[in-house]
């Protein structure tokens, strides 16, 4: 190329350059704002005919009722809050049967669940039926729970878990260590269905916002339940929650779970 083609090809490439350098200029001035990202309420679930919930929330979007179905037992659950929104006491009442479950929870200084204490309910009075204690790493991440069924003070089973990536691990023990099952869980990088409503009133141990695609159950030979594990698919509406989630086993049988939303 000579000298002056050079040249032209200079001068025509030189507006283009300042044109982009004075719009990235200008969006460094004028930073444009985030998009509204819309706050959705999960209010409905239904699966197949085997189950179905509805959920009612409060003026500050605390979840503080839900009605359910499980085949053809109903119960409702409710929740009592502390200052800083968290759950302290849930109870779960069968409306059409004698089950009842009552729930404490006190807390650790990272907002995890420290101790949960269960009742039931005997000759009409709530009874302590068992107590669940979590062990979690400096940072918060879940590293072991205890359960104690006999209120001994020693757990009667205990859970250990482990993390990597976007898997956990939980291996399940007796009190006299034998492990008894190994249940892993794979998540995905998406949004919960109740993504905006507090974690610790769904029980959520591993304290991961994300949502399970894949479960495996093992019984402690390494022998893998078909029937209760599955894997998970998922469509989701604009906001980026979930809409459907379909499982299937390892059987090949499939259920179905859809989720309704109040968006705001």
């Amino acid at each position: 190329m000579n000298l002056k083609k050079l040249f032209i090809l200079t001068l025509l490439l030189v507006p283009g350059f300042l044109l982009t350098s004075c719009d990235k200029d200008d969006d460094k001035q004028n930073p444009q704002p985030a998009p509204a990202v819309a706050k959705c309420l999960l209010t409905e679930v239904n699966q197949d005919s085997t189950y179905w919930q509805k959920r009612y929330f409060d003026a500050n979007d605390l979840l503080v009722k839900y009605d359910w179905k499980y085949y053809s037992s109903l119960y409702t659950t409710t929740y009592v809050y502390n200052s800083q929104n968290q759950v302290v006491e849930q109870t779960q009442v069968q409306t059409n049967g004698p089950g009842y479950f009552y729930m404490t929870y006190t807390y650790n200084n990272l907002g995890r669940w420290q101790k949960r204490l269960t009742y039931t309910k005997q000759n009409g009075a709530p009874v302590l039926n068992r107590t669940t204690s979590y062990t979690y790493s400096p940072s918060g991440q879940l590293q072991r729970k205890d359960e104690d069924y006999n209120l001994t003070g020693d757990p009667s089973t205990y859970t250990t878990y482990s993390f990597t990536n976007n898997k956990v691990v939980a291996n399940s023990y007796s009190n006299s260590g034998v492990l008894y099952t190994i249940e892993e869980f794979e998540f995905d990088n998406n949004k919960v269905p109740s993504a905006d409503v507090i974690a610790s009133t769904y029980g959520n141990e591993f304290f991961i916002p994300h949502n399970i695609i894949k479960y495996t159950l093992k019984y402690g030979s390494g022998v893998v339940d078909r029937s209760k594990s599955y894997t998970a698919t998922l469509n989701f509406n604009p906001a980026g929650y979930p809409t459907t989630r379909i499982e299937t086993n390892g059987y090949g049988d499939v259920r179905t779970e859809t989720y309704t939303y109040s968006c705001k």
